[in-house]
């Protein structure tokens, strides 16, 4: 893959990111890239994993900004001890949108993160070259 290419396509990815309204579609996208590190790390592609890995994160801390608005809108069920609520509500579980408790407190704890700090992280963990 050329250079330009994967710039353009880590561009879209991040934009396409940014973009996601539900967390459907961003844990889909999350996946694809978690499948993708993973096939780069057994290709021995260390650049198309770390990229791979950015767009997972990146994904990730989307779920966490949806995942609390969810939560803080009542558009989640969930009690005050964490567990779903058992009465019947048109409200998804963590459960019905195919993520784990803790996949969830990691990615909301992602997502609070100030903006700067991440993107410093981000850009620190690459290496000084983000894309």
């Amino acid at each position: 893959m050329q250079e330009g290419t994967g710039l353009i396509r880590y561009d879209a990815m991040c934009h396409a990111i940014s973009a996601c309204h539900t967390v459907d579609e961003v844990k889909e996208i999350r996946d694809k890239a978690r499948a993708l590190e993973v096939y780069a790390q057994q290709a021995l592609n260390t650049e198309a994993e770390r990229k791979a890995c950015e767009i997972r994160i990146r994904a990730e801390r989307k779920a966490g900004e949806l995942l609390r608005e969810m939560k803080e809108n009542g558009m989640r069920r969930i009690a005050a001890d964490g567990r779903p609520k058992e009465k019947a509500s048109d409200a998804p579980t963590l459960t019905d949108l195919g993520i784990t408790r803790d996949q969830s407190s990691q990615w909301q704890r992602l997502a609070a993160i100030p903006a700067e700090e991440f993107e410093a992280e981000m850009l620190e963990s690459a290496g000084g070259t983000l894309k």
